[in-house]
């Protein structure tokens, strides 16, 4: 779907949404939040857990734009792009919105398209933050908002190759998801025990994860 902000869906200042288990793919808006803008207001205003952002585009935030305060637990932003340049292809955090990411990969985002598209993962600007509890996440190359390697929080930043496979497939469950390929990063390197963080048993899929989750939507295993 098309719209000004919010081409997948727009979730308004009074809004609170709650996304599990869902796949954005081929929305677009002429401003902001491709896949989804977030102008919630309320401590939980949006919330993403086992779902993934795929090939949608806007001026900012190609996969998710936020204002305000959002938390993504186990998501795959991936393959989406943004016009404007430093717009955050994956991810647009802006205007006091302030995000919390949890086994998230971030990576394979761009701006523009062609030859001339540029890496374009995550861009804060404008008031808008990062958490710094953020931890066992995957970023790619095209900015990380602040997020750094290693430490406590064990993020994953600056990774040129995140072993995603190329597009969407149908891998298993109600809805295409992007594999992680053998070898990739994000394999046995998120966590199951994150303060305050429910951590899903299950990937988007429905397919179990083990002790040591991968990150990501999509999990390596197809045990179900």
């Amino acid at each position: 779907s098309a719209g000004a902000s919010g081409g997948g869906v727009e979730n308004e200042v009074t809004g609170t949404l709650t996304v599990i288990g869902s796949t954005f793919s081929g929305n677009s808006a002429t401003v902001s939040g491709g896949g989804i803008d977030n102008a919630g207001t309320s401590p939980n205003a949006l919330t993403v857990t086992d779902s993934t952002f795929a090939l949608n585009s806007a001026a900012t935030g190609g996969g998710v734009s936020s204002e305000g305060p959002a938390t993504f637990i186990n998501a795959t932003i991936a393959y989406n792009t943004v016009t404007t340049s430093g717009g955050g292809g994956g991810l647009s955090l802006s205007g006091g919105g302030n995000a919390a990411l949890y086994n998230t990969i971030i990576a394979q985002n761009a701006s523009g398209s062609g030859q001339a598209a540029q890496a374009s993962d995550i861009a804060v600007s404008g008031g808008g933050s990062l958490a710094p509890s953020s931890a066992n996440n995957l970023i790619g190359v095209g900015g990380s908002g602040g997020l750094v390697s290693g430490g406590d929080t064990k993020n994953l930043v600056g990774v040129a190759d995140p072993g995603l496979d190329t597009a969407l497939a149908s891998n298993g469950g109600l809805t295409q998801t992007i594999a992680l390929l053998a070898g990739s990063p994000a394999i046995d390197t998120g966590s199951a025990s994150i303060v305050t963080v429910k951590v899903p048993s299950v990937d988007q899929r429905g397919a179990l994860r083990g002790p040591t989750p991968d990150i990501g939507a999509s999990a390596a295993s197809s045990t179900y």
